[in-house]
């Protein structure tokens, strides 16, 4: 009857601490990996050493894909890799990660962001679409917009906050900003 008792408290423990490494540990370790990738990104886009940014960029891509497979859903992850993705050329693989992103979280960024990213592939209307959302949803990310774009995303807010201000704007007005420029939503 001891050894039952002994071996069940063993198998009790062992499965104590594969649950705390697995559920507890492990996030744990992704939420600090997290902070530190998210300020090495942020630091790699002010530097002009392209060939030491991309080094950077593809370790950053390496941490990141470890962690997405422990927190999934942690939206500040897509935007760490989509932004290296940025970084190394690869827009378009950046593009499905924001919008991955927005389906788990409509933060004003990630639609300045996948508008950054739809301006380098090449599809203007489509970033000055998503960058609109972002800066009508916080007037401030115009600043975060992409410099080619400001003028129009400046231009085609304007009316946006003006009917705001007069509490006119309808969820039509938006709609049809976002058919307007040719939104598949």
């Amino acid at each position: 009857m001891r050894v039952l008792r002994a071996a069940l408290a063993i198998v009790v423990a062992v499965g104590a601490g594969y649950f705390v490494y697995n559920c507890c540990w492990k996030r744990f370790l992704c939420n600090r990996t997290e902070l530190r990738l998210q300020s090495r990104v942020e630091s790699t886009l002010k530097i002009m050493d392209e060939p030491k940014a991309r080094f950077i960029a593809r370790q950053t891509l390496d941490h990141v894909s470890t962690c997405m497979e422990v927190t999934p859903g942690n939206v500040n992850l897509y935007m760490i890799r989509a932004a290296a993705l940025r970084i190394l050329g690869r827009p378009a693989e950046a593009i499905a990660d924001y919008q991955h992103a927005l389906t788990l979280d409509r933060r004003p960024e990630i639609y300045v962001n996948l508008g950054g990213a739809l301006e380098e592939a090449g599809r203007e209307d489509e970033a000055i679409r998503e960058s609109i959302v972002g800066v009508f949803l916080q007037p401030a990310m115009l600043d975060a917009a992409p410099d080619a774009l400001k003028l129009k995303i400046d231009g085609a807010i304007k009316p946006l906050h003006a009917a705001a201000r007069r509490r006119e704007l309808t969820a039509d007005m938006l709609r049809d900003i976002r058919v307007g420029l040719g939104s598949p939503r």
